[in-house]
């Protein structure tokens, strides 16, 4: 558990709580045959063999939730929200990472290709349970005030849910 009360720089604790949370995607993300993951109710199993991946659609989905995070009004500086911009930059980085997939070594069968795409998949459904999270722990990981958890919104928890039916 990271306390937040120290006095650091409001740059500094967004780097440590994006930080925090990779490293709790990395945690809950193995690199074995099948993954599980478990988030209170959520329970994501994958496995290589099927990993289907329409990058096109996953790729314009991702594009809409970013800018469903860019329009949230507390996301508009001087005053951000920090749980929403760890979890816009979060999703951001995942973005990156599928744009830096070669589908062509991937439809061949390249594991650290398909292994990326497993990812972006886990980071996705990750997300997902993120933004429906209503325990206040996102907020406390996120320098938030987890009794008066964030609000994404219905547009942005549509679009991270339509992400993971993808």
């Amino acid at each position: 558990m990271l306390d937040m009360s120290w006095p650091l720089s409001r740059q500094k604790k967004r780097y440590l709580s994006s930080a925090l949370l990779i490293i709790l995607h990395k945690r809950l993300h193995t690199r074995h045959k099948h993954c599980t993951v478990h988030l209170g109710i959520h329970t994501i199993k994958m496995s290589a063999e099927q990993l289907e991946f329409n990058v096109d659609r996953i790729d314009a989905k991702m594009e809409e939730l970013l800018a469903s995070f860019e329009a949230h009004p507390q996301m508009q500086p001087p005053n951000t929200h920090p749980t929403i911009f760890f979890l816009f930059d979060f999703v951001r980085n995942a973005h990156r990472e599928l744009q830096g997939i070669d589908m062509d070594k991937f439809r061949a069968g390249d594991a650290n290709a398909r292994r990326m795409a497993q990812d972006v998949l886990g980071r996705n459904n990750f997300t997902n349970a993120l933004v429906n999270d209503t325990t206040g722990k996102l907020a406390l990981m996120t320098g938030g005030d987890p009794n008066n958890p964030v609000d994404f919104g219905e547009d942005i928890r549509e679009k991270a849910k339509a992400l993971v039916e993808v």
